[in-house]
Parts: structure tokens; C-alpha cells; sequence
């Protein structure tokens, strides 16, 4: 997107140095790589029968009213979509107005580069349904505990046997339907978070280290970190979600009086629930959450610090 905003009108001219050119023709091949790749993974590397599948399963765990909050998380980012792709194609419109750019073939292809970003935010909102669903799961299932701790210290009826089965079923069901996000999301997320990598150190370079700043440079600077955020925040909550499933079972098991006799029982659950706390994987090769965001964030940074100082070291240079 924003890379299209500066047309290579011999990029030399454009841009008064080769280390803005170079950052340039990056930002260009970033954004490309990005759009069409996103395109192909949806088309070819995802399930979307698989996650229907899985998404049904999880009635076992969700009630009715529970999609509610779904269907809620759907719409506002549906609303989301459209308000940022309107935003970004009234900046368009708006820096080639001010610079008087004939509607030719290139204010067409600006055009359609903004609207094909529908399709990489449409990819995000999915992923961040799924993951909101498997997070309240999760929360569902120690909610759960809690009530069913409140029974069976007030009642010497309760089958432990079968609370210890269902809460079984339950978090492995729930572990199963982030299993799927990953199988079907973990391209777009490699994809996704390299993209948004270099389009921080691309935007931060044009924001702060060349003379000429517009919106567009700070917006787009925004849309990659917010978008960064979102995304590894909503896979952080599905793992803290499920560590609080385990911490809520230990502070139950730890109460002697309603576990006699199935103390044993309990102590695998546990073990067997904390050795598959789940993660959101970026198609195996580095989980996805707010760890993450530190180390993109410090590596951006001297990137960044990299190009000025080749910047300057070319300003430094005598004119030939």
C-alpha cells in the first residue's frame, strides 16, 4: 500500500538517496509478497471444513448464549475492515489529489493494491474469531470447576469419577480446536508476522528518517503495529485461558476431603494438562504472542538505526 503511494518516476529523483530507494523496493516486494501469498494459503493451504468441524464441536463446550460474543467479535471486525480500507483509500485518493495524478493505469493499480488488503485483514479476523471462541472455552471450563467445587464440598454425592472425565473431555476438546488453528492459519501467521516485521522497519525509516513525512507513512506504521499486537495478544490469551483451566484444577485438587480416593486420578489430569498446554504456533517455527512482540520490536529498531546510518554515511560521501 504505501509503497504504492511513491511511483518509481526514476526512483533516483523520487528518493535522494540509494539507501531510501533500497528501503523503497523492499517495501514494494514486502507488500507484494504479502497480498499475493495470502491470497494463495487461503485458497490452497487452509481447511475451512476442517475448522467448520471443529467449531461445531465446540458446542460441547459453548452454550447458545456464548455465541453471542462471537457473533459480536465477527461484526465489529467486519465494521473494523471496512472503516480501515475506507481510511486507507481516502489517504490515496487524497495524496494523489493534492499531487494533481492523472487517473491512469497506476492510480488503478494503487486502487486495487488498497482493496486487496481485504483479503490479509479478512485472514487476521478469522484467525482472531477462532482464537476468541477457544479462549472462551477455556474459560467456560474453569468457570466450571469453580461451580463444581462449590457441589462437592457441600455434598458428599458427587461423582468425582465422572467431574474428573468431563473436565478431561472438555480441555482436550478444547486443546483439539486450537490444534486446527494452527493447521490452518500457521502459513498466514509465518506470513503475516514477517510482513509486519518489515513493514515496521520500512515505515519507521519513512516516518523518521526522511525529510518528506505524510499520513500515509504514519498510518501505515500504525496498521502494521496494530495489527502485530492483535495478533499475538489474542494468541497469548488462548494460552493464559488455558494455564488458568490448570491453575484452578490444582487449587481443587489440593483439598483433601472431596478427592479421597482419587487422588492418583487427579494428579495425572494435572500432569497430562500442563504437559499439552496449547500454543499458537507459526506453522512450527515460533510461537505467536506477546513474547514475540519484544524481539520484533528490538530487532525493527536496529534495522531502523542499520539504514540511517547507511543513509548518512551516503550523504557523507563527496558528490561525483
Amino acid at each position: 500500500m504505501q509503497a504504492s503511494l511513491n511511483p518509481p518516476q526514476g526512483l533516483i529523483l523520487v528518493f535522494n538517496t540509494e539507501t531510501a530507494t533500497l528501503n523503497w523496493i523492499i517495501d514494494f516486494i514486502n507488500y507484494g509478497i504479502h497480498a499475493i501469498g495470502t491470497h494463495v494459503i487461503l485458497l490452497t493451504a487452509m481447511r475451512p471444513l476442517d475448522l467448520l468441524k471443529s467449531f461445531n464441536r465446540m458446542k460441547l463446550v459453548l452454550a447458545a448464549n456464548n455465541y453471542n460474543g462471537v457473533r459480536r467479535i465477527s461484526s465489529l471486525g467486519i465494521v473494523y475492515i471496512i472503516l480501515v480500507v475506507s481510511g486507507i483509500l481516502f489517504l490515496v485518493t487524497d495524496y494523489h489529489l493534492r499531487r494533481r495524478t492523472s487517473f491512469n493505469h497506476h492510480l488503478f493499480v494503487t486502487f486495487i493494491s488498497t482493496l486487496s488488503a481485504i483479503y490479509p485483514m479478512t485472514a487476521l479476523l478469522l484467525f482472531v474469531v477462532h482464537c476468541y471462541a477457544s479462549s472462551l472455552a477455556f474459560e467456560l471450563i474453569q468457570m466450571e470447576i469453580e461451580r463444581r467445587e462449590v457441589q462437592l464440598f457441600n455434598s458428599q454425592h458427587e461423582d468425582v469419577g465422572l467431574f474428573v472425565f468431563a473436565v478431561k473431555q472438555r480441555y482436550f476438546l478444547a486443546c483439539d480446536t486450537v490444534d486446527n488453528i494452527n493447521y490452518s492459519f500457521g502459513w498466514i501467521l509465518l506470513l503475516s508476522t514477517t510482513f509486519y516485521f518489515v513493514a515496521i522497519i520500512n515505515s519507521s525509516f519513512y516516518l523518521f528518517g526522511m525529510e518528506v513525512k505524510t499520513a500515509t507513512d504514519i498510518a501505515f506504521l500504525l496498521f502494521a503495529l496494530v495489527h502485530l499486537i492483535l495478533m499475538c495478544s489474542i494468541a497469548d490469551h488462548v494460552s493464559n485461558k488455558a494455564g488458568d483451566v490448570i491453575r484452578q484444577l490444582l487449587k481443587f485438587k489440593c483439598a483433601d476431603k472431596p478427592f479421597a480416593g482419587n487422588q492418583i486420578e487427579m494428579e495425572f489430569l494435572v500432569t497430562q494438562m500442563a504437559q499439552t498446554i496449547p500454543q499458537i504456533s507459526a506453522n512450527g517455527y515460533f510461537n505467536v504472542g506477546k513474547k514475540l512482540l519484544p524481539q520484533v520490536v528490538g530487532a525493527a529498531l536496529t534495522y531502523f538505526f542499520i539504514l540511517c546510518e547507511f543513509k548518512a554515511s551516503e550523504q557523507r560521501l563527496p558528490p561525483n
